[in-house]
């Protein structure tokens, strides 16, 4: 599956790649980059591999001609990834491109954004960290953009209401996500650069594909039911934690929401969507708990 991410970026296309990706998909998804980039020209493009299991011979092949096509397309292409093989696709894909290519894993996530948005790291000015006078001024900003992250449990319900409250009150807007994790796992199927082998019958995409559209309706749904006119829903095929991270930063979110069990002791040691993305995003982060 290859699902194009809408982004408020600038020239910036978020891409997300997951399973294994055939024909069908390429058909799909071909004219929509393509329309985006006759629109706004030469673009960026952050690239996800989630779950990724390489491509049909017809769809590899519709990606080779696709980039002989666009040589010239595209400024930047950050590619995120979690095998040794998908590093070795970014080296494959720079002899078919005038732009910069290069690969993070998916815990360098921010600085991949970074990258793309070419903003200079943490440190970079200001070396001999003395303070500026500006950095002894603290504003205060309105949020703007919040996202919510939602895995339909009573914990997240009362996330979005929460969010919802303070949206209402800053005339922000919301954008609701739920990660949909693929059925097909990395200990069923073989690491093979092509894609699976049909010898393992145990994954079935259109069953996934159900469960992703039905999980659209119920955030569909959701939204209808609050009428708040600022509120956009999306779902994200990914691991909870780094979808949302991603995600955030691809909206310019300043505000992350999002329930929390309250667990304590060794249950939060092992770690929680909420807290993980509470000591990840840069953004700000708001934790929810049902009491």
């Amino acid at each position: 599956m290859l699902q194009i991410i809408p982004s408020p970026h600038e020239n910036v296309v978020v891409v997300k790649a997951t399973g294994l990706l055939t024909d069908d998909d390429y058909n799909v998804f071909v004219p929509e980059l393509e329309k985006l980039i006759n629109e706004q020209g030469p673009v960026s493009v952050l690239l996800e591999f989630e779950n990724f299991r390489g491509w049909e011979a017809k769809a590899l092949w519709a990606d080779f001609k696709f980039g002989l096509k666009h040589p010239d397309d595209f400024k930047k292409m950050a590619i995120v990834g979690e095998k040794a093989w998908h590093h070795i696709f970014a080296v494959v894909v720079k002899p078919f491109t005038s732009g910069e290519v290069r690969y993070f894993d998916h815990d360098q996530i921010q600085k991949a954004w970074d990258w793309i948005l070419e903003k200079k790291t943490e440190g970079s000015d200001n070396d001999q960290g003395e303070e500026t006078e500006e950095s002894e001024q603290v504003t205060l900003v309105p949020y703007r953009s919040i996202v919510v992250a939602t895995d339909f449990s009573r914990h997240a319900e009362k996330a979005l209401a929460r969010a919802v409250e303070m949206a209402r009150h800053y005339g922000a807007s919301v954008a609701v996500v739920h990660a949909h994790e693929s059925l097909m796992r990395y200990d069923v199927y073989p690491d093979d650069f092509l894609g699976p082998s049909t010898g393992f019958p145990m994954y079935d995409p259109e069953l996934d594909q159900q469960l992703f559209d039905s999980a659209r309706k119920r955030l569909e749904d959701m939204a209808k039911q609050i009428d708040y006119d600022k509120m956009t829903v999306e779902v994200v095929w990914g691991s909870p934690s780094a979808t949302v991270i991603s995600y955030a930063e691809s909206q310019k979110a300043d505000l992350i929401v999002a329930g929390s069990h309250g667990r304590k002791g060794i249950a939060r040691l092992l770690g929680s969507t909420a807290n993980s993305i509470m000591h990840s995003a840069r953004c700000d982060v708001l934790v929810v708990r049902l009491d």
